[in-house]
């Protein structure tokens, strides 16, 4: 028996939880901290919904609430409110301006908005669907269900590009090996991020039953797994990464990279 489609919904969730864990004794003792409060609520809401992706999960919220997809909704939405938290951490940095706060309370405003039509997009769709189909294995043209998942899509690509604008200022204003080591963790994690929306914006444009669905949905697992670890490791990589010796090591590969280039004699 093949255990590796099974664990790629469950390996993400863990690993979320687990970095929860280890984050959150740095939160209770400066919750004041804008950036320490806004990764912590950013990775416990990314873990509840990774956990909520996890198919016997899913099954068990549509099959009690006994309305169809509305682990669909649930996990979505879990997903949006992490990634705007995201947003407040990089908006929360040091250097940050008032035009970026003003921005970001800007997606505030567009994320209530996104979560109420998607809701009311649900609810249309819900005469269409049976409590009896999982809702992340639907493959419905419903118009509003398709509305949905595209106004899904366009909020989070949204913080994802602003989440890649901001690792790279970070990038080039930071001076310390391991932040800027960190920020290309996180740009990597998004990058991959992002192959998980084209990969769902093809798996929602696709017709039922298309050849190509299967692989779709290999793929939307495989990137979620293989951004959540990038992203996980760059955001703690601040906290661990002096001790793992990675400034030594930056300043190793530094020189490298010097003497590489050198021309020859």
């Amino acid at each position: 028996m093949n255990i590796i489609p099974l664990l790629l919904p469950v390996v993400p969730a863990g690993l979320t939880w687990l970095t929860a864990v280890y984050t959150g004794r740095s939160y209770l003792r400066v919750r004041q901290d804008l950036r320490v409060a806004a990764y912590w609520h950013s990775t416990v809401l990314l873990a509840a919904a990774l956990t909520v992706v996890v198919p016997a999960v899913y099954l068990a919220i549509d099959r009690a609430l006994g309305l169809p997809n509305a682990a669909r909704w649930i996990g979505n939405s879990l997903i949006l409110l992490a990634a705007y938290r995201q947003d407040g951490l990089y908006t929360a940095m040091p250097g940050a301006s008032a035009s970026a706060w003003r921005r970001h309370r800007q997606l505030l405003v567009y994320l209530v908005l996104v979560l109420t039509l998607v809701l009311m997009a649900l609810t249309l769709s819900l005469a269409h669907l049976r409590v009896s189909t999982p809702s992340f294995d639907m493959r419905s043209v419903s118009p509003p269900l398709v509305a949905y998942r595209l106004l899904y899509l366009a909020f989070f690509a949204l913080v994802l590009v602003r989440m890649i604008c901001s690792c790279a200022h970070y990038y080039r204003a930071s001076r310390d090996a391991t932040v800027q080591l960190a920020m290309v963790l996180d740009i990597v994690g998004t990058g991959w991020a992002v192959l998980y929306l084209v990969a769902t914006l093809g798996e929602v444009l696709l017709p039922p039953g298309a050849p190509v669905a299967a692989r779709l949905n290999t793929a939307i697992e495989m990137s979620i797994l293989v951004a959540v670890v990038f992203v996980l490791a760059g955001s703690t990589m601040p906290s661990w990464g002096p001790r793992a010796g990675v400034p030594m090591l930056m300043r190793q590969v530094r020189m490298f990279l010097a003497y590489w280039r050198l021309p020859s004699l």
